[in-house]
């Protein structure tokens, strides 16, 4: 999720690529056409080569029953950023690409949820809880799921999807580059009462694509709380 309307501002995330030096997240209020409305809240230098370390930002994504806004950056020195007040962010913790790496969060009453967006060994599942300032708190952050990886293909999570309906979280991944699994997806849910990750099924590879093609779920828009439980 790289945007967010909350404290009466727009927040989003830059992903940035290689031609610009740093990488931001914004709040702006008021009106947008008014330049003194923009205003940085947390930022970084883009390190080159690109892709050696920070490339972009993430997620500008709020917590509902918190209130908390945060930032993440990617790829490989990932960061999480937190505001309780939408104003003042800091980092929670070190650069760790296999803890911070993402592209949204789920959050429920008690806990927040996530899958990486790591194509590497680190593609994982985690759990964390918040501290008594509604905040993540780093220290309770829980290893749930190491994901399958084959070391030629890549396969990273874009998606986490929540149902309330059945207290389940949807994993929708994509691959990035082929190997011997390349030709099936497959697609996972962690069911929250039972703590226990379930594969669901493989998707078939679409025929007619190129050798290299990457496909899977890298969406435009998903429905992160669905409100039907026949579609996302």
């Amino acid at each position: 999720q790289h945007y967010s309307f909350r404290h009466n501002a727009f927040y989003f995330a830059e992903y940035t690529r290689a031609n610009l030096r740093s990488c931001n997240g914004w709040k702006v209020s008021g009106d947008f056409m008014n330049p003194d409305n923009w205003q940085v809240k947390a930022g970084r230098m883009i390190d080159f080569p690109y892709k050696s370390g920070t490339k972009h930002f993430h997620i500008a994504q709020e917590d509902p029953y918190s209130g908390v806004m945060y930032y993440s950056t990617g790829d490989s020195n990932a960061g999480l950023y937190a505001s309780a007040d939408g104003e003042n962010f800091v980092q929670l913790d070190k650069n760790d690409r296999a803890k911070w790496r993402m592209l949204n969060a789920v959050f429920t009453k008690d806990n927040v949820w996530w899958a990486s967006d790591d194509w590497t060994e680190d593609h994982r599942f985690w759990r964390c809880s918040r501290g008594k300032d509604g905040v993540i708190d780093p220290e309770s952050l829980t290893l749930l799921y190491k994901f399958p990886y084959f070391p030629i293909d890549r396969r990273a999570t874009y998606g986490n999807i929540y149902f309330s309906k059945y207290d389940v979280i949807l994993f929708l991944d994509r691959w990035d580059r082929g190997g011997k699994q390349y030709n099936l997806l497959p697609v996972y849910l962690y069911d929250i009462k039972a703590q226990k990750m379930i594969k669901v099924m493989d998707i078939e590879r679409r025929e007619g694509l190129s050798p290299d093609a990457m496909w899977g779920f890298r969406c435009r828009t998903m429905e992160m709380y669905p409100t039907s439980d026949t579609a996302v």
